[in-house]
């Protein structure tokens, strides 16, 4: 009896622990970028794009190790619209009125329009709540790297200040 009870001990310590470590990591809320546009107008954030490929491997690895991480999660989700855009998608979309349609090329025309045709993946646009594009930021970033950024669009400072000093003085939250 008593091995019985150290071992259900055992067994319920070990579930738990298992239990915990498969506990999920804040996940972001994405939008697409007509949804983002729409919740913009009534209450304006700025809009991130994570404009990626299915075949990019430094996207995927953005999701996983940059997006994945509680901290970005969770200011991503309180001071952004965040939109996932596949850069090679065949639907069309309608962005300030103007529909936009793949007509079999390989790179959707809206990607090509909101990156001026300088196509990297991945790729982080940010942008206003009227669909002005703030600036697009090409390559993965580690959360290290893109916190900053995040708080210099989300905290409008990159209307007062250049990158360079608002960079030098950043303290992390995380």
């Amino acid at each position: 009896m008593k091995h019985f009870i150290v071992f259900s001990l055992l067994a319920l310590f070990v579930w738990s622990g298992s239990t915990y470590a498969a506990t999920p990591k804040k996940k972001i809320k994405w939008y697409t970028l007509e949804e983002a546009m729409k919740v913009a107008q009534k209450t304006p954030k700025p809009i991130l794009i994570d404009m990626y490929t299915d075949w990019c491997g430094w996207c995927k690895k953005l999701d996983a190790d940059t997006f994945s991480h509680d901290g970005i999660a969770k200011y991503i989700n309180a001071n952004f619209y965040p939109v996932k855009f596949n850069a090679e998608q065949k639907e069309a979309i309608t962005f300030l009125g103007k529909e936009y349609k793949n007509n079999g090329d390989r790179t959707h025309p809206l990607a090509t329009t909101l990156t001026g045709g300088r196509l990297s993946y991945p790729m982080l646009l940010y942008m206003k709540a009227d669909g002005t594009v703030i600036t697009a930021v090409p390559g993965y970033a580690t959360p290290d790297q893109l916190e900053p950024i995040l708080h210099f669009i989300a905290t409008n400072a990159y209307e007062k200040q250049e990158w360079e000093e608002f960079s030098k003085n950043f303290k992390s939250e995380f």
